[in-house]
């Protein structure tokens, strides 16, 4: 099976593509806020986080974890 030849431009595009996935993903990933319990378990993961109502929600969960 012949591989199908790429013009750099096409590659360029192609790499661009690639790189803005990854960093997304990253920026998914480390826009997150976790709570660990003392044994070092995750036990609560906060995605949408509004800095007025977080540290409330953090207090509010405490007794569950």
């Amino acid at each position: 099976m012949r591989l199908k030849r790429r013009s750099p431009e096409s590659q360029l595009r192609l790499l661009r593509v690639q790189k803005n996935l990854w960093e997304k993903n990253l920026w998914e990933l480390l826009d997150r806020r976790r709570a660990i319990d003392p044994d070092g378990r995750i036990e609560e993961v906060y995605r949408k986080v509004k800095p007025e109502t977080h540290a409330a929600e953090i207090l509010a969960d405490l007794p569950d974890l």
